[in-house]
This record gives C-alpha cells, sequence and structure tokens, in this order.
C-alpha cells in the first residue's frame, strides 16, 4: 500500500462512518438481487386497510461473491400501499433494528444479513423519497471499509408495508415493487459489479365484479362582433395614406338589429366612408351618427328577416384616412344585438388597432459563466438588449431559468438603435435540474415584431449538493466516487470536478463531509 493510500485509510477510519477506502481485489463475478416472494398477492378477504405485509430483498450469484457496498432503492404506488419499517424480521417478531444505526449493532438482526455482526463503514438510515402524485420509495444501503466475500445466499433488507387502498367491485389495485433501476446496485473495491441481475416484486389486491364510466358533450359557441383585421402596424402607413376595415359577425341565431360606437383617435385618423354589406339577400336599415372631431361612429343595423349566420360575415366596411404617424385604437363600445322578439343576444367584442409608427426591443445576446453548477453556487449571466423601433424605450427584462424568474430589471430610456447590457448575479440556492436560461423583454404595447424579445441561452445543469455521479440522489456511490479521487488537486490524473463541492480545487474532507450531511436527499 502506498503512502498516500495509508495516509488515507486513516483519516477515512478517524472519521467512519464517512470512510471508504478500497483495497484493490479481483472484480466480482454476476450476481441477482430479487423480492422473495416476487408476488404478493391479497383480496378483500384476506386484507382490508392497515394489513401489513413484509417484502424481503435477497442477493444470490456466482459464488464466492466479493461486496463491499450495497444500496437498494424500492418504488412502489403511495396511493395503494405505504412503507411502515424497514428493518429485519426473525421467526415473526421484529428484533435487533438494522436502521437506524446504533453503534453497529443493527447489523446484527439477522444471520442470513449479508454483512452480519460486522463493524466499520457506513450504515445509512432509510431514506424515505416523495416521487411524484403516484409514486414513492425507499432507500436502504450499508458500505464496507473493505470487500466481504459472500459465499450463499444473503439477505439485503426486509421492508414493511401496509395496505391503504381497497378496490371497488370488479376491480383489481396493483403495482410493481420495482428494484430494478439505477439506484439499486452492488460494488465491490473496484467498483459496480458487472452483470447484476435485478427482479422486481409485484403487489395486488382484488375485489370480483364491475361497472364503467361515460364522457360529457361541448358547450355552444358564443356570438362574436369584432374589427377585421384586428390590427393594422405598417410603418409605411404615411399621412395621406387609407386602410379598410370591417365590423363583422359569427355565430349569431334570430339576429333582426346590431348596434355598435366605434371610437377611434381623431389626431392620427379621420372616416372617409362607409358601405354596407348585404346579408343573406338583404341590406339592411341603418342609422349612422358620425364626429370626426370627437372621433367615432354610430352604426345601427336593423334586417326586416331574422339572419343567422355560423361563419364570419361583414355587416358594414369603413375607410380611414391616415392625417399623422402614431397609434388609434378601434373601439367597439355600447354595442347591442337583438333577436326577432326584441331580445338581447348575449355576445363578445373584439377591438382593432391601428399603428403607424415601429415600436421594437430585442433581447440580442445571452451568456452564463457556467454550464454546470451545484446548488448555492452563485452563476454570472450577462444580458444584451438593443432598441430596433422609432422612439427611446422603458421596458423590463424577466430572466428565468425554465419558466422560473430569476430576477427583473427595469431598461431605461433606451434610445433607437443603442445596445445595452447588464450583468446579474444568480443564487441557485434551492434550485436542482436540467434548465434553460433565457431572458424575455416585456411586450410593447402593439409592438411590430415580438419574436426577437426572447433569447433562449442554452442548457445548464445545477446538481444537486453532493450528487458527484449526476443521478440525483445523494448515495453511497458518491461517498465512495469522492474517496477515490481523495487529497487529488485540479489537473491531477485522478482528479474529479464533481467532488470538489467547496470549489478549493482539492478533494478534501470537507467535501467528504458535505456528502456525507446531505445523504439521501432526491431532486425534487
Amino acid at each position: 500500500m502506498s503512502a498516500k493510500t495509508k495516509f488515507i485509510l486513516i483519516i477515512l477510519l478517524a472519521i467512519s462512518p464517512l470512510a471508504t477506502l478500497l483495497p484493490k481485489g479481483s472484480t466480482s463475478p454476476g450476481a441477482t438481487i430479487y423480492v422473495y416472494p416476487s408476488k404478493y398477492v391479497f383480496d378483500i378477504n384476506n386484507a382490508t386497510i392497515g394489513t401489513t405485509f413484509n417484502v424481503t430483498v435477497w442477493v444470490t450469484g456466482d459464488f464466492p461473491l466479493n461486496v463491499m457496498m450495497w444500496q437498494v432503492n424500492l418504488i412502489y404506488d403511495k396511493n395503494l400501499i405505504n412503507v411502515t419499517q424497514a428493518w429485519g424480521e426473525v421467526t415473526g417478531t421484529w428484533t435487533l433494528r438494522a436502521w437506524p444505526n446504533t453503534n453497529f449493532q443493527g447489523r446484527n438482526w439477522d444471520p442470513d444479513y449479508i454483512f452480519y455482526g460486522k463493524f466499520g463503514g457506513m450504515i445509512a438510515d432509510p431514506v424515505y423519497l416523495d416521487i411524484d402524485n403516484e409514486r414513492a420509495a425507499v432507500l436502504l444501503g450499508d458500505l464496507m471499509m473493505s470487500e466481504e466475500t459472500i459465499e450463499e445466499t444473503k439477505k439485503l433488507c426486509t421492508i414493511e408495508f401496509e395496505i391503504k387502498k381497497l378496490p371497488e367491485e370488479g376491480e383489481t389495485l396493483s403495482c410493481t415493487l420495482n428494484i430494478n433501476n439505477e439506484d439499486t446496485y452492488l460494488y465491490d473495491s473496484q467498483g459496480p459489479i458487472p452483470d447484476v441481475t435485478i427482479v422486481d416484486g409485484q403487489y395486488e389486491i382484488s375485489y370480483p365484479g364491475a361497472p364503467p364510466p361515460p364522457p360529457p358533450p361541448p358547450p355552444p359557441g358564443r356570438t362574436y362582433l369584432y374589427i377585421d383585421p384586428e390590427e393594422i402596424i405598417d410603418p409605411t402607413m404615411l399621412p395621406s395614406s387609407t386602410f379598410d376595415i370591417n365590423v363583422t359577425i359569427e355565430n349569431v341565431t334570430d339576429m333582426t338589429l346590431c348596434s355598435f360606437n366605434l371610437s377611434y383617435n381623431p389626431s392620427v385618423l379621420q372616416w372617409m366612408g362607409i358601405r354596407t354589406f348585404k346579408v343573406q339577400d338583404q341590406l339592411p336599415t341603418t342609422s349612422l351618427q358620425i364626429d370626426d372631431t370627437a372621433g367615432f361612429i354610430k352604426i345601427e343595423l336593423t334586417y326586416a328577416q331574422p339572419v343567422s349566420i355560423l361563419t364570419a360575415t361583414p355587416l358594414i366596411g369603413i375607410t380611414f384616412h391616415v392625417e399623422a404617424l402614431g397609434s388609434s385604437p378601434l373601439d367597439l363600445h355600447d354595442t347591442q344585438i337583438l333577436d326577432s322578439e326584441g331580445l338581447p343576444i348575449e355576445h363578445d367584442v373584439g377591438d382593432g388597432f391601428f399603428m403607424s409608427l415601429i415600436r421594437d426591443i430585442a433581447v440580442i445576446n445571452v451568456t452564463i459563466s457556467r454550464s454546470w453548477a451545484y446548488e448555492t453556487w452563485p452563476i454570472n449571466i450577462t444580458v444584451t438588449t438593443k432598441n430596433l423601433g422609432m422612439i427611446n424605450e422603458t421596458f423590463t427584462i424577466s430572466i428565468k431559468y425554465d419558466d422560473n424568474l430569476i430576477e427583473e430589471i427595469t431598461i431605461t430610456d433606451l434610445e433607437p438603435d443603442e445596445e445595452r447590457t447588464i450583468t446579474l448575479t444568480w443564487n441557485t440556492t434551492g434550485v436542482i435540474g436540467n434548465y434553460t436560461i433565457k431572458a424575455e423583454a416585456e411586450l410593447l404595447p402593439y409592438e411590430l415584431n415580438v419574436t426577437n424579445n426572447l433569447y433562449v441561452d442554452g442548457e445548464i445543469y445545477i446538481r444537486l449538493l453532493g450528487d458527484v455521479d449526476g443521478n440525483c440522489i445523494v448515495e453511497m456511490r458518491d461517498l465512495y466516487a469522492a474517496a477515490i479521487s481523495f487529497a487529488s488537486n485540479e489537473g491531477d490524473p485522478d482528479w474529479n470536478p464533481y467532488a470538489d463541492l467547496d470549489q478549493n480545487g482539492r478533494i478534501t474532507m470537507m467535501d467528504l463531509y458535505i456528502i456525507a450531511k446531505n445523504f439521501g436527499r432526491t431532486c425534487p
């Protein structure tokens, strides 16, 4: 054993249960981890809510089998069953607990236990994980200071469940007792044991005879009166230009009268002409009141025969003259639609808008200082914006990871064609996962081009603190990975950047301490 290895081993022994250093043995042969019995089957005659049953996980293989560390992650449907305790069972009674571990006495709970009577290393307390609306898990493991040679089939753990839900008549409720996942494994001193077969178990409870459920119909559409086109935004529409709009209706039945008031900005637009359209081969009687100084047109259309329309149909067309650069609402209000009995027809209204100058802001670049980080590590984000419009603009930039807000920053009085760059520091405390960093400028009223308001930089992976191998759980493998890089410096052959949790360029006891302190945590 080299001087460095001896030094590391002494330190790790001194701080057990963090320790795991590693005599180099031969690679272990294949093994099988399995649930026995493989299927737990109940019905309402032999089980009820609160009934408990024990699930035991075993390991067998091509003996002799060298094992230094094991971990079992059992995933189940938390709506059907629930873990009540996790340790060993001897002759029908729960005896010396394997977990929580007290001075390593827990390894004595069953002579069939894989590390029965052994001392040193680290027995992990069980970790209870809430995964999503359906699934939960229990995670258990044990790590020795060196390999143990196993000569026969051995027990890893026993987990007690209770039944939470009973089936309805004719229904069967079932779930997989899933241990065949990346968080169930065996290690020897070389690392993961290859060719390990993992076999799930199954839970089921049934009740004979059952009925099926039926679906509902869609709601009817509403009448809609609106300006068409809804928007005219065109910087080529200089003073003296003209444009047309229609007041259009759709999805109306038995209409005999339609009246409305259309308001506009008279300093930008002036009325030039109005034309009435035939609807179902009849022209309505038209009552018209126009005030170009105040900026409104009031129109009432009366139909001799009731009108029923499903598709979009124009009722009246209006031509406007552009008086000056600027913007104007085309606001429909005081609307009324009556049926053949003079009763009002409920309806929705859609206004219009005209603009003849350009407003356009853009986010043109976003960069981040790292492509990955551990939660709590700071990350610098740099954002560049530009005003592509014709007037000074003040607006807000939202910097986000996915759709989660990091910070809002106000850009004040950005002149036409001006660029401005800002940098912020993102505190990643409480943030875990793979995210896309983006910056988005607020949409200005009637902005010409809104596609350039959003800039996506790319992805950043915020790792769970202590999750050295990046599999979203802090577990035995992470301690193992940090231990084999212990005392290495950045640039050394055995350097592992993911094990440098305190960012000091060296793998030290502090890094191992951070992993142990976060043991059992999972990504949200």
